[in-house]
């Protein structure tokens, strides 16, 4: 079961009150309400349900905006009354004015008797370098280049193409770069963009002395975590060639800079999808992150109203 603060068991535990919704944004009176800075403490304190509100982005741009001591959190249940059962848990926000600030947080909830049936993959991989995260980015890539018609422009051909690119599929296993402009006549070829913060620390890159080199190899072994992982994940998709900045624009040619900055908008605009490493704040951190197992993992919870005992199963939703 979720351990849950005293707060949060209220939520669940009200034996006297009618099963029904009670979120109501613009009512002040409705669902249950703390101090965000109480939220804050039992987060800190493990409640499970907290962990999750505090964590989620809405919450922390909130924070960013506004003073905590000034900000309400409300929680309510989301009813069903055709299935007469309770299908989410929504947060809300009130200024210090008594103004609604945000709809923030929406917990996705179920019986848990109907957990598969209703939410089949609610088991989030605790990594995302899982082999179901890299299935579930295949199905998105394919569903743009069989359903998207501009992206299946872009997937068969597109109509222009880098300076250079990094070739990851190479008998030797190292990748290596390339010329565009002679790879057998070639004039366009499907690549994908790797976005990523620079830190020059870290940073493995062209110069006009190493540039005849890395059109051999480019040893793998040397190139940061990010790198890696940007190799590995393009030949995941199926895709051959690879545009890094570091690595196809000539880092110490101010006119190759010139002329390759300019082309910066068709780099990512002919892509047929870009890698951003978002979770990394520096190019030693790699493209994938270890999730936090107590926000991902469904909890159990039992629900007691008037005539409605049932226990449910709660999870981070997506929005």
């Amino acid at each position: 079961m979720a351990r849950l603060g005293q707060s949060c068991q209220e939520v669940f535990l009200q034996p006297e009150v009618e099963p029904k919704s009670n979120i109501r944004f613009l009512d002040a009176t409705a669902g249950h309400r703390r101090r965000a800075k109480e939220v804050q403490a039992s987060a800190h304190s493990g409640c499970h349900l907290c962990i999750i509100v505090w964590g989620h982005y809405g919450v922390a741009s909130l924070c960013t905006q506004r003073e905590i001591e000034d900000i309400d959190l409300v929680c309510g249940l989301s009813w069903d009354p055709q299935r007469a059962v309770f299908n989410g848990i929504q947060y809300w926000a009130y200024g210090a004015d008594g103004c609604l600030d945000y709809d923030l947080v929406t917990i996705d909830m179920y019986l848990q008797s109907d957990i598969k049936v209703m939410a089949p993959n609610s088991l989030v991989p605790l990594d995302t370098e899982s082999e179901i995260c890299h299935t579930i980015a295949l199905t998105w890539l394919h569903e743009c280049y069989t359903n998207h018609t501009e992206c299946r422009v872009a997937m068969n051909a597109s109509p222009w193409c880098p300076t250079r690119l990094i070739d990851v599929r190479t008998p030797t296993g190292d990748p290596r770069l390339v010329v565009s402009a002679d790879m057998n006549g070639l004039s366009a070829v499907p690549y994908v963009c790797l976005s990523h913060l620079w830190d020059a620390g870290s940073v493995f890159p062209l110069t006009t002395a190493n540039e005849d080199d890395l059109r051999q190899q480019i040893p793998f072994a040397d190139l940061s975590p990010t790198f890696q992982d940007a190799i590995r994940f393009t030949r995941r998709l199926g895709v051959r060639f690879l545009w890094i900045d570091s690595l196809c624009i000539l880092q110490d040619s101010i006119s190759d800079w010139r002329i390759e900055s300019a082309l910066m908008d068709k780099v990512y605009e002919y892509s047929i999808c870009n890698i951003a490493a978002t979770a990394a704040s520096e190019n030693s951190g790699g493209l994938y992150q270890r999730r936090d197992p107590r926000v991902v993992t469904p909890r159990q919870v039992q629900i007691t109203r008037q005539g409605h005992i049932g226990t449910y199963v709660f999870f981070e939703g997506q929005t």
